[in-house]
């Protein structure tokens, strides 16, 4: 993600992009921030959060140098879905 493409540094424009999306949830909307490097360690966590907190968490992400873990996340996501209280998930 330290790669440079033609609009810039595409960690930033992932990070960018996230963040547009966070500013489409509501107050009452529950997520979860899951980065893909580091997926099974202390930067995920294991709750649900408000889109305000998840911005925050989102801006104190650095960009990591070990590999993507996709499974990893998908995994984490797939269990926090299942242990979600809301109906639309």
């Amino acid at each position: 993600m330290n790669r440079y493409v033609l609009d810039g540094n595409l960690f930033d424009i992932a990070q960018k992009r996230t963040a547009e999306l966070l500013e489409n949830f509501g107050e009452s909307d529950e997520v979860n921030l899951i980065p893909l490097a580091g997926a099974d360690e202390d930067q995920t966590v294991d709750e649900f959060t408000s889109a305000a907190v998840a911005s925050e968490r989102l801006a104190g992400l650095t960009n990591r140098h070990d590999a993507a873990r996709l499974e990893a996340a998908l995994d984490h996501a797939v269990n926090q879905i299942g242990r979600a209280a809301n109906l639309n998930k």
